[in-house]
């Protein structure tokens, strides 16, 4: 991804810089591309979080917190 932005930057530049509006037209595109990116990726942790929450509700563990009463 970075290697294409810098690419992009790179050998696009002399064209870019006679067009200020295309630069800007850009810029946001990449904002926008970058800010669906992010909230992919904070969907795929949250799914993930709540994937493993469930995953330890299936046991059953007794005595965890103040309610332990261990005997030996």
């Amino acid at each position: 991804m970075i290697t294409v932005l810098w690419w992009l930057t790179m050998h696009s530049r002399p064209w870019l810089l006679q067009c200020s509006d295309c630069m800007r037209k850009i810029g946001i595109n990449i904002y926008m591309l970058l800010l669906i990116l992010q909230l992919l990726l904070i969907e795929q942790l949250t799914s993930i979080l709540v994937d493993s929450n469930d995953f330890l509700k299936d046991f059953d563990i007794e005595g965890v917190g103040g309610n332990q009463h261990t005997q030996f």
